[in-house]
């Protein structure tokens, strides 16, 4: 089940060296382990590093794209946790998502990789584009997708004004056998927002006034 936790406060509080109530916890405790290990790898609770044995049963991954899930399918390790841009099986509930897929698997036979997931989306978001701005000419497409909300696989997103970074999510799970797919998938499926983990707009405010 995809679930969609705003990490800000955790965040602070790992790099504030602050012990957690558990009582606030929003998951299992293989999801708890996914948001410790995603948010600070090869640390605890207390932003200190965890000895060999305690890393070792956190099970910490990296990225682990799609593509590694499909490929890997055999070898790779199930209970670790990863991080990933773009799971197509985080939205088969949105039909753009259901029917990308469908059309993929016709053509290709096969599941497509996150990387296929983003370009896809890019390409549409240059549609959307184009048909706001009704010409194909570079500025006005650019004027046009400044702020804008766009349909993309994974739902609406939309530019931020400040530096038209796309409002893309990131997805944190744990690796694990699913009966829906001949490859691994994750299992309680975290998914980070993209205004909950992007640069703050003061920062890059900051950053331009010293250039």
């Amino acid at each position: 089940m995809l679930r969609s936790v705003s990490h800000s406060r955790r965040l602070a509080e790992v790099r504030g060296g602050k012990p957690r109530n558990r009582k606030r916890s929003q998951g299992s405790p293989a999801a708890e382990r996914a948001h410790i290990a995603a948010l600070a790898p090869g640390t605890g609770t207390t932003g200190k590093p965890c000895c060999r044995a305690a890393r070792t049963s956190m099970n910490p991954g990296s990225l682990i794209s799609v593509s590694e899930l499909m490929l890997q399918a055999k070898t790779l390790t199930r209970g670790l946790v990863g991080l990933c841009r773009a799971p197509f099986f985080a939205h088969m509930d949105i039909p753009m998502m259901a029917n990308f897929v469908k059309n993929f698997r016709a053509k290709y036979n096969r599941y497509p990789s996150d990387w296929a997931v983003m370009e896809y989306d890019a390409v549409y978001a240059l549609k959307q584009g184009i048909d706001k701005a009704g010409s194909i000419d570079t500025e006005k497409v650019k004027t046009a997708l400044k702020g804008a909300t766009i349909d993309t696989t994974r739902g609406k997103l939309f530019f931020r004004e400040i530096d038209n970074q796309l409002s893309c999510s990131s997805y944190i799970g744990v690796v694990s056998d699913d009966p829906k797919y001949p490859f691994p998938i994750y299992h309680d499926l975290v998914e980070v927002k993209g205004p909950d983990s992007w640069r703050p707009e003061a920062e890059i405010l900051d950053a331009r006034s010293k250039e």
